[in-house]
């Protein structure tokens, strides 16, 4: 039976996200997102996906090219177009959503007030504009609601590996790192009552060091 609700849940969260890249594939890239996408990639897609020292530095913010190496690698794989970058977002809108509805689970029991929580998280006009764009925000979103759960759950091979990559994504990632560090902290001296020698761990330096 559980197995059958989590396929239900996988077939209902992929459909929501298919059907926001196939009704935004034609939304052009706004503001940040044209250096962080297009023109990060251009020269990657020209030279080489992890050929990441052929970026201009007029093109360079600073910001590792997370973005830029996703997009350059549909291109290469499918073709350079707009609606090839909208394709590339399709895992991550499908994690965050996943990532959001597990965040919802964890403190909601009750069926119905689950899937109400999780319309209600969803419908947020500015998750929603940027669920529809190409943008790193989402990215960004996928891995800290990953690390989020992975820290409620205490599963720390996954909070390994979701810091890791939110790290990746942007600076703004990097300082949600720290944010995250702050809130594994506050669960375990505050709600789990645990000792401050035993949040200082060698798994726990690894984790957040990495």
């Amino acid at each position: 039976n559980k197995l059958f609700i989590q396929y239900q849940k996988i077939t209902i969260l992929l459909v929501i996200s298919l059907l926001i890249v196939v009704s935004s594939s034609g939304i052009g890239m706004f503001w940040d997102n044209v250096l962080f996408g297009s023109r990060m990639a251009n020269p990657l897609y020209q030279n080489g996906i992890f050929c990441w020292q052929s970026i201009p530095l007029d093109a360079n913010p600073g910001h590792p090219p997370f973005l830029a190496t996703i997009i350059a690698l549909g291109w290469t794989l499918f073709g350079k177009s707009l609606y090839v970058s909208h394709w590339m977002m399709l895992p991550f809108i499908f994690g965050l959503l996943w990532q959001i509805s597990n965040l919802v689970n964890h403190f909601i029991k009750d069926k119905f007030y689950q899937i109400f929580t999780f319309i209600l998280v969803i419908a947020d006009s500015t998750l929603l504009s940027q669920l529809v764009l190409v943008t790193p925000e989402i990215i960004q979103l996928f891995f800290f609601f990953l690390a989020l759960n992975a820290i409620l759950n205490e599963q720390l091979y996954l909070k390994i590996i979701a810091l890791a990559f939110l790290g990746m994504v942007s600076y703004r990632g990097m300082m949600l790192c720290g944010g995250l560090f702050l809130i594994d902290f506050f669960i375990h001296l505050v709600i789990k009552k645990r000792s401050l020698k035993q949040f200082f761990s060698f798994q726990t330096s690894i984790a957040y060091c990495i």
